[in-house]
């Protein structure tokens, strides 16, 4: 008996009278309390549960796991179908076949199953009038194929600066190769695709495509140099990237450690200043080219891609010393040169 029918006769009216009022929200908001709330006087939201037999229930799931397994199977066709489409197809089937099972996800390592898959993609194959055999470079036109893209790879390797067609036609007329203009057409777009996969890029190296973003080898910030001096270059090169610069210029410094009567370093390796000949008439000014050699480094252009642009230049201006009769030409144009044309040709700035 409550205590509200305990002191009143008219208790259980009371207590009936104020069952009716419902609360506006839970008192407080711990979880069992919003529960406690929701079973008295919150409607139920949820669906009536389905009452199914086991036979049904297990029927359901197999048509669930069969429909995931089709649209899996039809994403793995259409990347197929996508490769196959391209100009130059290169794989075999199956090698397309696990190419997209690759790119889906898919781990099958049974090969009971990985033949039903390539079955199922073969089927839309020909359901859809594709011959991927026909698209598909001929095992006779692929080891000429392969033979002149080496060629051009390594052309582009040694930094030629060349058109790709007219690399292209220059190894053809080197070899006596003779080809028709769809094979020319899938022959071009073969050595673009091998290109790419071997991080050649063309465009830039040929002049095709000036504009291009700065490459990942771009040198992290290293420790700038704490000088003590009145200011003096404090905290604005690098002190390794410093020794570099001058190692590229002039030379290392011969070191011999220990007592030893042979230098470690090796003094013998071209440098800057080693290209000037005798009747040379450009100076060599350690302080005109410091600054672009340093930049360069910065950027991530190599050594030898900077001497050897540098011997190319020094021969340009004592040519031009020569033409106006100069006695001394001095390197400020050289060193103007040197920085445009590296990140020109190499670094495709």
């Amino acid at each position: 008996m409550s205590l509200i029918t305990a002191l009143s006769p008219f208790g259980a009216n009371i207590q009936g009278a104020l069952g009716d009022l419902c609360p506006l929200s839970p008192l407080g908001n711990r979880p069992e309390d919003v529960q406690a709330w929701n079973k008295v006087y919150a409607e139920d939201q949820k669906p009536p549960k389905e009452d199914l037999s086991w036979e049904e229930r297990r029927d359901r799931y197999n048509a669930k796991i069969v429909q995931e397994k089709t649209n899996k199977w039809q994403w793995v066709t259409n990347m197929a179908l996508k490769y196959a489409e391209t100009d130059c197809p290169v794989k075999t089937f199956n090698e397309v076949v696990d190419w997209g099972m690759k790119k889906t996800g898919l781990n099958y390592k049974s090969s009971r199953t990985k033949a039903e898959l390539r079955a199922h993609v073969k089927e839309e194959f020909k359901n859809r009038g594709v011959d991927y055999n026909e698209r598909r470079l001929s095992a006779k036109a692929r080891p000429l194929f392969l033979l002149i893209a080496n060629f051009v790879a390594s052309h582009y390797e040694k930094h030629g600066n060349r058109k790709l067609e007219d690399v292209i036609a220059w190894v053809i007329e080197k070899k006596g190769y003779q080809f028709s203009e769809e094979e020319m057409a899938k022959l071009l777009c073969y050595v673009k695709y091998l290109l790419e996969r071997i991080s050649i890029d063309w465009e830039v190296l040929s002049g095709v495509k000036l504009q291009k973003s700065l490459p990942l080898c771009i040198r992290k910030k290293n420790k700038e140099i704490s000088s003590k001096t009145a200011g003096r270059g404090k905290g604005k090169y690098a002190p390794n990237l410093v020794k570099a610069v001058f190692a590229i210029l002039k030379g290392r410094v011969p070191w011999y450690p220990f007592g030893q009567k042979t230098s470690r370093n090796d003094p013998n390796w071209v440098t800057c200043k080693s290209l000037h000949y005798d009747n040379c008439k450009v100076l060599f000014s350690e302080k005109a080219l410091f600054r672009p050699v340093y930049e360069l480094l910065e950027l991530g252009a190599k050594v030898k891609d900077i001497v050897c642009e540098y011997g190319i230049l020094l021969h340009k201006h004592h040519g031009l010393a020569v033409d106006t009769e100069f006695s001394v030409w001095q390197p400020t144009g050289l060193a103007k040169e040197l920085k445009a044309n590296v990140c020109q040709k190499y670094l495709g700035l």
